[in-house]
C-alpha cells in the first residue's frame, strides 16, 4: 500500500492550488473582458492567486465557492469588496457554514450590482 509523507501531501495540494488558480485566471477573461485587458494577463493572474487566497483566508474550501469570490472581486473591482455595506452582515454572521456564507454573498452581491445598474 501506498502511503504519502505529509510533506507529500502538503506537495500535492500546492500543486492543485497552482493549478486551479491558473484555471481561474484563463476563464476570468471570458467573464471579465474589459477588465482582464485592462489588468493584462500578468496582473489577471495575481489578482485571481489573491482572491483564492483571501477566500480561503475567509474559510470557503471548495473550487466553486473560491471562483465565486474570485468573480465578486473582479465584478466589484475591489479584493475587499467582502466589507462593503452589503456584504459584511454576511460576514459576520456566527455560525454559517461557508457554502451557505457564499451562497448568501453571491446572491447580495448580484442584487447590489443589479441596484448600481438601476441608478446609473
Amino acid at each position: 500500500m501506498l502511503k504519502l509523507t505529509s510533506l507529500q501531501y502538503r506537495t500535492f495540494a500546492k500543486g492543485a492550488l497552482e493549478r486551479f488558480i491558473d484555471r481561474l485566471s484563463e476563464r476570468l477573461p471570458e467573464q471579465w473582458p474589459e477588465e482582464s485587458e485592462r489588468l493584462g494577463p500578468e496582473r489577471v493572474h495575481s489578482a485571481a492567486e489573491t482572491a483564492v487566497k483571501q477566500a480561503i483566508e475567509l474559510g470557503f474550501r471548495t473550487e466553486s465557492d473560491v471562483a465565486r469570490f474570485a468573480h465578486l472581486a473582479f465584478a466589484f473591482r475591489s479584493m475587499r469588496f467582502h466589507e462593503l455595506p452589503w456584504a459584511e452582515p454576511i460576514m459576520r454572521e456566527e455560525g454559517l457554514q461557508p457554502r451557505v456564507r457564499m451562497n448568501r454573498l453571491f446572491e447580495a452581491g448580484l442584487a447590489a450590482l443589479r441596484a448600481e445598474e438601476t441608478r446609473t
